[in-house]
């Protein structure tokens, strides 16, 4: 994903962990798209998530490395206390399954709110944007 818009909720929850943990601020920010994902999927599961987290550090891993860059990884423990604490917290609480919370810009979002509108929620949202190529 590029870019996206993300809601303030996830937004505030992000800001509160950095405060607490400020070196796992890239980690997170990272693993975040991948809890969010999760959580508004209704058979939410630390533990597929946290595959798909390990997927998706692998792949970003490979670019940083390709720029010269290097990422640092949530460890099991720190990502499921912090998906722990995204889903508990009530801000994010009160917003999921009402409005994505993670909309990417251009014609990706424009699909994902549509299929939020007809009434779609994760995993299908996904799963139609995959078919049609989007994601």
């Amino acid at each position: 994903m590029e870019s996206a818009e993300v809601h303030p909720a996830i937004l505030s929850w992000l800001c509160r962990r950095d405060c607490e943990r400020p070196h796992l601020t890239s980690a997170l920010a990272l693993a975040m798209v991948v809890m969010v994902r999760n959580l508004e999927n209704p058979a939410a599961d630390p533990t597929r998530a946290y595959g798909v987290y390990e997927n998706v550090f692998a792949f970003s891993l490979n670019i940083a490395r390709q720029l010269g860059q290097s990422l640092d990884k949530l460890g099991r423990a720190d990502f499921d206390e912090a998906f722990a604490s995204m889903g508990s917290d009530g801000d994010i609480a009160a917003a999921l399954g009402r409005q994505p919370m993670i909309v990417e810009h251009g014609s990706a979002g424009r699909i994902r709110r549509e299929l939020w509108s007809a009434g779609f929620r994760e995993p299908e949202v996904t799963r139609h944007m995959v078919k049609l190529g989007v994601v």
